[in-house]
């Protein structure tokens, strides 16, 4: 078994995932880190990935009104996430009525049927795609 990193993750997929470019060689933006809280997302990835968005998993949101374990859960994930200029993102929110809570603790986006459902894609029109490379 290879070396791994202090994320848990093999060196060289660390190392892939640091060198995606695009097709005029530009590396590729970090996104954001997916499922905070859940499953492999951890704190300790903040401390070795440049993301931009850090999306709070959606099971904490669901019964955030009535539940004060999930509300300081979801409080401390996104003031964690703002000490190190992150924007964060609750998803799962299934109910609009829910919105004002996550507003007053400062998260600036979310997501979930509650938002809006997923569209089919055939009737959409996207720019063509830039295909993207590993820089070696």
């Amino acid at each position: 078994m290879g070396s791994t990193s202090p994320t848990g993750l093999p060196i060289a997929a660390c190392e892939i995932l640091l060198r995606i470019k695009d097709e005029d060689g530009n590396i590729i933006p970090p996104g954001p880190l997916d499922d905070f809280g859940s499953g492999m997302s951890s704190f300790n990835y903040l401390k070795h990935f440049a993301v931009d968005f850090l999306k709070i998993d959606g099971m904490f949101a669901k019964d955030i009104s009535v539940d004060s374990l999930n509300f300081s859960i979801i409080k401390a994930i996104h003031d964690v996430g703002h000490a190190i200029g992150l924007k964060t993102i609750v998803e799962g929110v299934e109910d609009l009525n829910l919105l004002p809570i996550f507003q007053s603790l400062g998260i600036e986006y979310a997501q979930g049927y509650g938002i809006q459902y997923p569209q089919p894609l055939e009737p959409l029109e996207f720019p063509q795609a830039r295909p993207v490379s590993v820089a070696s």
